[in-house]
């Protein structure tokens, strides 16, 4: 059985042409302090600063996934996931391109381009035809573990995290009753993931393996 890593990109280089800028003009800036897991009693939507320029139908602002309605119709029915609301905070319409790095004519340093997205200003308009989005909310794997026979597997992630060699832990068994968990990374079952994520994962922004258990 097939598994896939998952993880935003988040070490950059001109070769990827994107740098922490694109990225944040993806993936947008949430605002709570955890991400949830499953079986959390989810109290407070996730709260969401975003670019609708190129709105993708799949984005990581922190360690879960932002799913389009689309995205979210897909895995609809696969066991131990749940969703929550996603409140936008801010929308904003900024056009960005991969190779494009005019940003830096903002400013020197990280911070004064970081002030300068957040000092523009909220377009509620932006709302209408934007459609729901949805935080997707999985297990951690450790939790469930020890009532399962796991293995330990080495993934080797491509460039683009900050960690590239990972340790994972899965089992034939496990990922039939938890498709999709956090360890490490996202782990995917291989066949959800192609038909489920792939159609709307752009890979300039995300990095993936495969691996077999």
């Amino acid at each position: 059985m097939d598994i896939v890593a998952l993880k935003a990109r988040r070490v950059f280089s001109r070769d990827h042409g994107i740098d922490w800028f694109h990225a944040r003009m993806f993936h947008g800036t949430c605002h709570y302090a955890d991400d949830y897991a499953l079986g959390e009693d989810l109290t407070n939507p996730l709260r969401l600063e975003k670019n609708v320029f190129r709105m993708p139908g799949i984005a990581q602002p922190s360690l879960n996934l932002v799913l389009s309605d689309a995205v979210r119709s897909r895995i609809e029915g696969v066991p131990n996931i749940a969703f929550n609301q996603v409140v936008f905070t801010k929308l904003f319409s900024l056009p960005f391109a991969e190779g494009d790095f005019r940003h830096w004519e903002r400013g020197r340093e990280m911070a004064e381009i970081d002030a300068w997205i957040d000092s523009l200003p909220h377009d509620p308009s932006l709302a209408n035809g934007l459609g729901a989005y949805h935080e997707l909310v999985v297990p951690r794997g450790k939790d469930f573990f020890p009532d399962y026979a796991i293995d330990t597997v080495s993934v080797e992630m491509p460039s683009g995290v900050v960690k590239r060699g990972m340790i994972v832990h899965a089992s034939p068994d496990f990922i039939k009753e938890f498709p999709i968990y956090w360890d490490g990374a996202l782990l995917i079952e291989g066949d959800l993931f192609r038909t489920a994520f792939a159609p709307d994962l752009d890979l300039t922004y995300f990095v993936h393996a495969v691996f077999r258990c």
